[in-house]
C-alpha cells in the first residue's frame, strides 16, 4: 500500500496498517489497539478516514476473477460497519483507484481502475450506489488516480490524474462536467481544494497551478521549489484574456520541461491542510516516506498546507491574506531521494 496509509486519530493515536491488522497506536502511552481484518491476506490499496474521524475506509484489491470492496470500520466499536462493492456485473476492475469520504462523511465516492474508470457514489451506511458515471476523459485518454471532494458541497468532485483534470457535480443522480478541462498535455500528479471555489495541482515537472470557479488561472503557475508566496488576486488583465489562456495553459507542462532541460524537476506531491492555530509554534506531523515512482496526493486546506517536492523536501505555505500565502519553512524529512507518499496532520490541538 502506498498513499493514505496512516491517519491521526486523535493527538496521541495513530492508525496505520501492519500484517492482518489494522493498529491504532497511542505514541504517547506505548500502548496499541487492533482492528482484526477478515481476510488478512488480502492487499489494501488504501486506508481513507471520514473527516469526522468515525469511519474507517479499507479499499481492497480483489483477487482474478472478483470485484474490489471496501471495508467501512466503525472506529468506536472497531467492528465492521459496511461492505460495499461495484453494483454491475459488467465490470471488470480489480480495484478502486482512488476513495474519498465527503466532507459531511455521509457519502462516499470510488472510482475503479482500468479498464472501467467508472465513478461510483454512495450512501455508504445504507450500502447503496446513488448515482454512478464516466470518470475518465471522454475522449477515452488519461488515467485517474485522484478524487477529492468539495470541503463544502457533498455534491462536488475534481477527478485528476496523469493528463486528466475534470470537475463534475452531481444532480438529481446525474453527473456533468464543468469548467477547464483540457490537460492532456499536462501530468498532473497531485490536487487539491484551496478553497470551495480554488483548485490547486502539481505537475510532474514541478509547476504548481490553480483553477479557480471552473477557469484556469493564468496568474497563478508557480515552479514548486522556487516559489515563496503566491498571490492568487485576479487582475484586470488577467480577467481580459480569453481562448489563449486555454492553449497557452496546455502547453504550460510540457514547456517547462523543455525550458529547463539541464536542470532536475521533481513532481509536486503530497499537499496537505492544517486547518487551525499558530503552525509555527508547535507541530505534529506525521511524515511517511517512498522511494519509488508513484504519482501522489494533494489535500484541501484552510489556513496553509504542504507538500513535497525535491529529494525528502516539504515546503510550507501559511495564509496571510484571503488571497496571499507565504512559504514560512522547509523540512527535509531525508538524506535520501525519498519521495513523500503522505503527510498527516493532527490539527485538533492547533488554536489561537
Amino acid at each position: 500500500m502506498h498513499r493514505y496509509n496512516a491517519h491521526y486519530l486523535t493527538e496521541s493515536e495513530i492508525l496505520y496498517p501492519a500484517g492482518g491488522v489494522i493498529v491504532i497506536h497511542n505514541h504517547l502511552q506505548k500502548k496499541q489497539k487492533f482492528i482484526r481484518l477478515q481476510d488478512k491476506h488480502k492487499p489494501i490499496k488504501s486506508l481513507v478516514l471520514a473527516p469526522n474521524r468515525r469511519w474507517l475506509a479499507l479499499n481492497e484489491i480483489a483477487e482474478e476473477g472478483q470485484k474490489p470492496i471496501i471495508t467501512i470500520y466503525d472506529l468506536t466499536t472497531y467492528k465492521r460497519r459496511k461492505i460495499l462493492t461495484v453494483p454491475f456485473e459488467n465490470s471488470q476492475a480489480r480495484e478502486f483507484a482512488c476513495i474519498q469520504f465527503t466532507y459531511d462523511s455521509k457519502y462516499l465516492v470510488a472510482i475503479t481502475g482500468e479498464p472501467d474508470w467508472y465513478l461510483y457514489y454512495y450512501n455508504w451506511d445504507k450500502g447503496k450506489v446513488e448515482s454512478h458515471a464516466k470518470a475518465q476523459n471522454p475522449s477515452g485518454q488519461g488515467i485517474v488516480s485522484s478524487v477529492q471532494c468539495n470541503p463544502t458541497d457533498a455534491t462536488l468532485v475534481v477527478i485528476t490524474g496523469p493528463y486528466t483534470f475534470r470537475i463534475m457535480n452531481v444532480s438529481e443522480t446525474v453527473w456533468r462536467q464543468w469548467g477547464w478541462c483540457k490537460a492532456e498535455n499536462i501530468n498532473i500528479t497531485s490536487c487539491m481544494w484551496l478553497t470551495p471555489d480554488r483548485i490547486m495541482f502539481g505537475t510532474e515537472h514541478g509547476m504548481i497551478m490553480m483553477v479557480e470557479n471552473g477557469e484556469l488561472r493564468q496568474n497563478c503557475i508557480f515552479r514548486a521549489t522556487e516559489v515563496m508566496e503566491m498571490s492568487l488576486k485576479k487582475v484586470e488583465a488577467e480577467q481580459e484574456q480569453q481562448e489563449d489562456r486555454v492553449s497557452t495553459s496546455s502547453k504550460q507542462d510540457s514547456a517547462s520541461s523543455t525550458d529547463k532541460d539541464e536542470e532536475e524537476s521533481y513532481p509536486v506531491t503530497c499537499f496537505v491542510n492544517f486547518a487551525k492555530g499558530n503552525f509555527r509554534k508547535k507541530y505534529n506531523i506525521l511524515f511517511l516516506k517512498y522511494l519509488g515512482e508513484y504519482p501522489l496526493m494533494l489535500s484541501t486546506v484552510f489556513i496553509g498546507f504542504v507538500f513535497g517536492c525535491g529529494p525528502g523536501y516539504v515546503h510550507m505555505f501559511e495564509k496571510e491574506t484571503l488571497h496571499h500565502w507565504r512559504k514560512r519553512n522547509v523540512f527535509r524529512i531525508s538524506k535520501k531521494s525519498y519521495k513523500c507518499v503522505s503527510i498527516f496532520f493532527h490539527t485538533i490541538q492547533f488554536n489561537f
